[in-house]
């Protein structure tokens, strides 16, 4: 069975003719998408060749070989614009994304793809900085909590703007989840606040030179906070 995190990423994910994930682990992705025939085939990536054992395990044991295959390749190493329409990337550090991302921009790889779904596990600002910088735009996200951590997860196209990047409390919490008012994210918002604030009252007065970064934040929470209210 499909865990939260996992079960919403497929959710996200455009009906398509192939899709490829980065990063696959046991491919249950990939075999989910083409299962449900939200793709009708699915290229199933990892750096590792013990993480591809265990997705070609599971791939057989489905009765999709012909359907899903397998490819050794260290983010988009042994990848080619045009070998999918679609991108599925979670489960990694955001600065590792970030990395794998800008060596694929770099190499103009992602340029027919129609969308990415993105679930960095950390640094999801600097991803978020790095896809505007970049040509892309996030055109939806969610949030999803799961064995009490939240995971963000984000449908990601390219951009037709002018270049206009986010405000910073967008660049923070999203341009998309403060503001259509989603009850976890209310959640989210308010668990930050009251982390932040405790750490404020702790070393305010102190010199700490943590007090402005740490107001930063407050202010940037109030600001997402008063658009989910």
């Amino acid at each position: 069975m499909l865990s939260k995190r996992l079960k919403c990423i497929c959710e996200m994910v455009s009906p398509a003719d192939c899709i490829a994930d980065i990063g696959c682990d046991h491919a249950y992705v990939p075999i989910e998408l083409v299962k449900s025939k939200k793709a009708k085939r699915a290229i199933a990536m990892d750096v590792g060749e013990g993480p591809l054992e265990r997705a070609k395990e599971h791939i057989v044991k489905e009765n999709l070989s012909g359907s899903v295959t397998t490819r050794l390749s260290d983010g988009f190493e042994n990848f080619s614009d045009g070998d999918a329409d679609a991108v599925v990337m979670s489960g990694i550090g955001g600065m590792l994304m970030i990395r794998i991302l800008s060596a694929a921009v770099s190499e103009n790889k992602l340029d027919s793809l129609k969308e990415m779904i993105l679930s960095p596990q950390s640094d999801i600002e600097k991803v978020r900085r790095f896809l505007c910088e970049n040509g892309f735009e996030i055109s939806d996200e969610r949030i999803v909590l799961e064995d009490g951590k939240y995971y963000f997860i984000m449908k990601v196209i390219h951009s037709n703007s002018d270049g206009k990047g986010l405000s910073d409390m967008e660049y923070a919490y999203g341009p998309i989840l403060p503001a259509k008012g989603d009850e976890l994210m209310s959640v989210y918002l308010k668990e930050r606040r009251k982390h932040f604030a405790g750490i404020l009252e702790k070393i305010k007065g102190s010199g700490n030179d943590r007090v402005a970064e740490i107001e930063r934040e407050l202010r940037l929470i109030d600001q997402a906070m008063s658009l989910s209210s």
